[in-house]
This record gives structure tokens, sequence and C-alpha cells, in this order.
């Protein structure tokens, strides 16, 4: 197409172009702003929004951790703890009483009948802890008491055997014999 246009005429029509152009572009432009505007605004009342949730969900655990209900329960756990610590300390000092009896039991004679086994730990002068025993029953003969008793003094793991009988005794013989352990 020709244009016969006079240059004046020309130059106007450029200017006009133009001026839509800019317009269209400011508006863009301007719609381009309002859009970010809007993002902006929606992410922030989002964000506003989770932080009053995070703020109450806060707030609630507070409450929760400072009920009297739960320090009561957390007072008592703790008391529970010290005494199971308090317990565990205990039996890991004792000493294990089914080896005590077992070794006892392996030097008891067969025909000797025991009435009464009395273990009692005690404080040593020097502080310390040791443990004496007293085996109380009726020996059937004399030689089964003599061997009782050797059979104690034999083993290394008694210690200070004394034996509380009456000697003149040959069947029958009430008897108390009193040792330690190592």
């Amino acid at each position: 197409m020709i244009n016969l246009l006079p240059p004046q005429n020309k130059r106007a029509l450029i200017e006009e172009k133009n001026w839509r152009l800019s317009m269209i572009m400011s508006i863009l432009f301007f719609f381009f702003l309002i859009c970010l505007s809007l993002i902006i605004f929606i992410f922030k009342n989002s964000m506003v929004g989770d932080l009053e949730v995070q703020k109450e969900f806060v707030t609630q655990r507070e409450k929760e951790f400072n009920d009297p209900n739960l320090r009561d329960l957390e007072t008592n756990l703790n008391n529970f703890n010290q005494t199971l610590g308090s317990l565990d300390a205990f039996y890991t000092n004792q000493k294990n009483w089914t080896n005590v009896i077992e070794k006892i039991s392996q030097v008891v004679p067969p025909l000797i009948h025991l009435n009464i086994l009395s273990i009692l730990p005690q404080i040593t002068k020097e502080g310390g802890l040791e443990t004496a025993c007293s085996l109380a029953g009726i020996a059937p003969t004399r030689e089964d008491l003599i061997n009782l008793k050797d059979n104690l003094e034999k083993e290394p793991f008694f210690r200070d055997v004394a034996p509380t009988v009456n000697w003149v005794e040959t069947d029958n013989i009430n008897f108390i014999i009193n040792f330690k352990l190592k």
C-alpha cells in the first residue's frame, strides 16, 4: 500500500501509534504491578495466618507443660527413677545368695539334717561388710558332724569355722556351726 499522506500527517500517525503503544505498555505494566501486589498480599495473609496458627499451637503446648498434673507426673517419675537407681545400686552390691546356698549344700553330708540356715551381713571393725552364717541341725553320728566341719574348713569360700556342739554325745547330735564368707 502506498502512503500518500504529507510528512506532517505521517509524523502525527507515527506519534499516535507510539502513544498507543506506550499506553498499552503502561496498562500492561500497571496490570503486572497490580497482579504482583495481589500475589504479595495473598502470600502475606497466608504467612500471617500460618503464624497465628503456630502461635496458638505454642500457647497450647505451654499450657500443657504448665499443667499441674504434668508437673506431678514429672515429680513422680523423677522419684521413681531415683528409687530404681537406689534399688539397682543395692542389688549390685549384694552377694549372690544362690551361690552361697549352693556351696553350703555341696559341703553338707547327705545324712545331716539342717534345721536353720542363717545368713547375716555384718559391719566389720574396719567399717567393711562381711557375712556371718550359722547352720543348725542334727547329725546322726559324731563322724558325720566332724566330716561337715572338715568340709567347711576345706572350702576356700568359708572361713572362721566354729562349731558349737556337745562332743560327748555320739548319736543324734544337735549342733550349731558358725562361719564367715570370704
